[in-house]
């Protein structure tokens, strides 16, 4: 099912999207962002959620553009 999300995200993530009820939160997530502040965390969770359901890409400055490089090929 993974595999058919992705290929229909390819060719139009905005019909995609609408089928999208979950992501995946690996732990390497968890651990990168509890060593940034509040605020940052927030930032990049609520980037990860609009760019899985609403296909929103997020415009981050310094680590939080780091760390959204790391997680964004994972949400693909």
């Amino acid at each position: 099912m993974k595999l058919k999300i992705i290929l229909l995200r390819k060719e139009n993530k905005s019909v995609a999207n609408k089928n999208i009820k979950a992501f995946s939160f690996y732990k390497s997530y968890y651990e990168a962002l509890k060593e940034i502040p509040e605020k940052d965390k927030k930032e990049i969770i609520f980037a990860m959620i609009n760019y899985v359901f609403e296909d929103k890409k997020p415009k981050l400055k310094g680590v939080n553009k780091v760390i959204w490089a790391l997680i964004e090929p994972n949400l693909d």
